[in-house]
């Protein structure tokens, strides 16, 4: 789409398909990737990379990246692109299980917000080591984990890196009531590390118009945005539909044999809820006229369309299903090949429904359900459903 209407109101899916530009003309900017102002005074460009290795699966890194990116956003910091580690292959330094940020996120729509560099040139820039790695500090935290934590990640930023992070008894932790969540000397420091990521969502930086701008821009790659754009005009002809996230842990826990005896009486529960809350959901889709349904389950949870399906829910869509519709497309195969791009699929598909239900123990639907609340999308917990029945915790 060539010709931008400023008066015309974009919906999501506009704005992002296959990557068109539908920007208006005052939004569009040059890419920043090397002109970027510093706090130092200086004309020197200052960077950040965010310290997250082991940070259990990928989602857990996706919101530590967009926490880093308040920051750097504060300091006009340009942002390392850091590759993303697979659960499981952290403890093993499986060079495989590290995914490219360009496999992930757009890079060229991030560049709106704020500049990044790829990995080299971060390490040839800062010459394969950080100055200072802030750790934000506060008096709940167990600083002996944190110690721990953080030489872990000194060894695996080595390892998988080639970058050299300061010991730990280098680690500047500032108050966490600085404004700014920096102590002044950081401010003067040309590469900056941060860890302890979340810490530094309880800092006030710039407000929701940051938050908004973040959202807003970082985005999932073209190739996931296509291939999704493509697929909703197979499952709902394009129409309004409700997503589910129906992951409630019991398959990934229940087939370790030292782990059974617990699930005994939480798998009842578990399969009874897949039945029980089928009428909340069709009263959900009656009430926003919604006639059809994506379900994103992982691979112990297969059962769980066939159960709606059963239910009279009408047009219940899933992995599956769109691996069938796109038999004949190769752009399919990419995917089902590749648990982690198929994840990423599954999510855009989950972003852009009309209503969302989603597991509240779940990263992969918190991250989902924080870019929908930002766009002021409605999202449901399961567990808020009127005829959900708490699983058991042993």
């Amino acid at each position: 789409m060539n010709n931008i209407d400023p008066n015309k109101e974009y919906t999501d899916r506009e704005i992002n398909k296959g990557g068109t530009d539908v920007t208006k003309p005052e939004e569009q900017v040059k890419d920043r990737r090397f002109a970027v102002t510093t706090t130092s005074g200086s004309n020197e460009t200052q960077y950040m990379i965010p310290i997250q290795y082991y940070a259990c699966g990928p989602n857990v890194q996706y919101n530590h990246f967009r926490s880093a990116l308040r920051m750097a956003m504060y300091q006009n910091r340009t942002v390392a692109e850091i590759p993303f580690a697979t659960l499981g292959s952290q403890p093993h330094f499986d060079r495989s299980g590290l995914r490219k940020f360009t496999d992930t996120f757009d890079v060229e729509r991030l560049q709106r917000t704020i500049p990044t560099v790829s990995m080299e040139t971060f390490k040839e820039v800062c010459n394969n080591t950080v100055d200072v790695v802030l750790m934000a500090a506060n008096r709940d935290m167990d600083f002996k984990i944190l110690e721990d934590s953080y030489k872990r990640h000194k060894h695996a930023f080595k390892e998988m890196f080639g970058i050299e992070l300061p010991e730990y008894s280098a680690v500047d932790t500032p108050n966490i009531m600085y404004t700014d969540g920096l102590s002044p000397p950081a401010n003067q420091k040309k590469c900056l590390g941060l860890f302890s990521i979340y810490s530094y969502n309880h800092v006030n930086v710039r407000d929701e118009e940051t938050k908004a701008k973040i959202s807003k821009n970082l985005i999932r790659s073209k190739v996931i945005r296509e291939m999704a754009d493509n697929i909703l005009d197979q499952i709902c002809d394009g129409k309004p539909y409700i997503a589910i996230h129906w992951r409630n842990k019991t398959g990934e826990v229940c087939h370790i044999p030292s782990l059974r005896p617990s699930c005994y009486h939480q798998l009842p529960v578990s399969d009874g809820n897949a039945e029980r809350t089928i009428p909340d959901i069709l009263a959900l889709m009656k009430e926003h006229n919604l006639s059809c349904a994506y379900v994103a389950h992982p691979q112990f949870s297969t059962q769980y369309p066939i159960v709606l399906r059963r239910g009279n829910v009408p047009n219940v869509f899933d992995q599956q299903s769109i691996i069938n519709l796109n038999a004949d497309n190769k752009a399919i195969y990419r995917f089902v090949s590749d648990t982690y791009m198929m994840s990423l699929l599954e999510q855009e598909l989950c972003q852009y429904a009309a209503l969302f239900l989603y597991t509240v123990q779940s990263n992969w639907s918190s991250f989902i359900t924080s870019l929908r609340d930002q766009d002021g999308k409605k999202s449901i917990a399961l567990d808020d459903l009127p005829s959900w029945k708490p699983i058991p915790k042993n």
